[in-house]
């Protein structure tokens, strides 16, 4: 993976202030794989790649060409800030949720 790619894939993890287990946990990917990824030793699928821009709302531009962090970021980073780890997994769990249930009405 280029190693450009996988920073700003590391600088949208730590932007939103999550660990590399949290995400590895709240998405389902492992957490070496994603160590990898970052590190810019393991290649990531297009799959999982979707699914760590969904969650971090970032688009496949900015990752690729830079930019401005989407607001979608600035408003989860921002909402992180004070749940409890248990909160902050409901919260998770109902925005996946509502991800799941919108899929059928597009």
């Amino acid at each position: 993976m280029n190693k450009h790619v996988s920073q700003r894939l590391k600088d949208g993890r730590e932007y939103l202030g999550y660990s590399v287990d949290e995400i590895a946990q709240i998405i389902g990917i492992d957490d070496c794989l994603l160590r990898q990824i970052e590190a810019a030793s393991a290649e990531v699928s297009e799959a999982d790649l979707d699914r760590l821009l969904a969650f971090y709302g970032l688009s496949k531009e900015w990752l690729f060409n830079g930019g401005d962090i989407s607001s979608k970021a600035q408003f989860l980073a921002r909402s992180k800030v004070g749940l409890s780890a248990k909160d902050f997994e409901e919260v998770n769990r109902f925005a996946s949720y509502l991800q799941n249930s919108n899929k059928g009405s597009r």
